[in-house]
């Protein structure tokens, strides 16, 4: 069944940030349109082997691609319904090679790019048949390059090789080990596990390959694999959104209930937890994607603060990046668009509506 509160949340964000998408019909051929955007709104964010950023724009419709220090290098703007166009840009993930897939929670369609950006294949659509989805929120990436994607509104992981076959499907809305209540995002272990940040049941639950619930930790008794549970207050998680994973296993959570971070040890011990609702630098509001680069680095997409923020482990911040210039259409990358800082005075938080 549809939940509306995912619906309206979404339209709740686009007035939030006061963020104008018009697509200008009649004349112009399917899938173009004139864009105007004010600020970067940082949704899914991944990393390429070398570093670099990459960061949905949900509400602008496009696919950022910034260098480890913030400098913005490339930028994809395809708005529309179609299936290889951007339409609510949701996660990101790149493989080895620098092949990019780009979840759409408006249309339901998940694309491969080239490292150029050029649409390589697609897949899904919208419905609860196999290779078919609804609200693709999560991907992440095993290392046989197989594509895993968990879906919010039908509660569910799947599994694709990278031609888009359908290889595995895990799970079913509840409450139970192995069960989902809107899963956000997942990150695949270096033995083929899976942690899935499972959004409304408040929990992370790792996965075996196969599937199997592990009993390995968590705060209740086996066989819940969880991290938490739905609170407030230290090592607890309330909304968990991304997932990411270092070279020691060692595993950070974006929660967006506490407005935190949280990083866990491979057993599942609390290790540092940093961040909370603010503005300044280090402080967090709604954070959603998160990665962990070669140096170490922590890159969060900070949303309703429309920044990136990069941090030291743990917790420490280094810098924030931002996009505020307004500007029309797909003006090539290179343009002072894009600014990269130490405090947040530069970047004003976005009017809210009649506030």
């Amino acid at each position: 069944m549809l939940r509306p509160k995912l619906i309206l949340g979404a339209a709740a964000v686009l007035l939030l940030v006061g963020i104008v998408v018009t697509a200008i019909a009649g004349g112009k051929s399917a899938g173009t349109s004139d864009v105007l955007v004010t600020h970067l709104f940082p949704y899914g964010l991944a990393l390429d082997r070398s570093g670099n950023v990459y960061v949905t724009d949900w509400p602008n419709l496009r696919l950022v691609k910034f260098s480890p220090n913030g400098r913005l290098l490339k930028e994809w703007v395809r708005p529309g319904s179609g299936p290889r166009q951007f339409d609510q840009p949701d996660a990101v993930a790149v493989d080895p090679l620098g092949v990019i897939y780009v979840a759409n929670t408006g249309n339901n369609y998940i694309q491969k790019l080239s490292p150029s950006g050029k649409v390589l294949a697609v897949f899904g659509g919208t419905g609860r048949a196999p290779g078919r989805f609804r609200w693709p929120s999560g991907l992440a990436l095993d290392s046989h390059h197989d594509l895993y994607v968990t879906e919010r509104l039908n509660d569910r992981i799947q599994k694709l090789s990278p031609r888009g076959k359908v290889l595995a499907i895990w799970g079913t809305y509840g409450h139970r080990p192995g069960q989902f209540d809107a899963p956000s995002a997942i990150t695949i272990g270096p033995h083929g596990n899976m942690y899935v940040a499972d959004d409304h049941n408040s929990r992370v639950q790792k996965l075996s390959p196969s599937g199997k619930p592990l009993a390995i930790w968590g705060q209740g008794r086996p066989p819940r694999a969880v991290f938490g549970s739905h609170a407030l207050g230290r090592g607890k998680l309330w909304h968990p959104v991304g997932l990411a994973l270092d070279r020691f296993a060692d595993l950070f959570v974006s929660d967006s209930g506490s407005q935190s971070i949280y990083e866990f040890s491979p057993s599942g011990r609390l290790l540092a937890q940093w961040g909370g609702p603010g503005l300044a630098l280090g402080m967090l509001d709604h954070p959603h994607g998160i990665a962990v680069g070669p140096s170490m680095h922590i890159y969060v997409a900070d949303t309703f603060n429309v920044r990136v923020q990069e941090f030291s482990v743990p917790g420490k911040p280094l810098s924030l990046w931002t996009c505020r210039q307004p500007y029309v259409g797909t003006a090539p990358a290179g343009r002072a668009r894009c600014l990269v800082g130490t405090t947040p005075e530069f970047e004003p938080r976005p009017a809210i509506p009649g506030g």
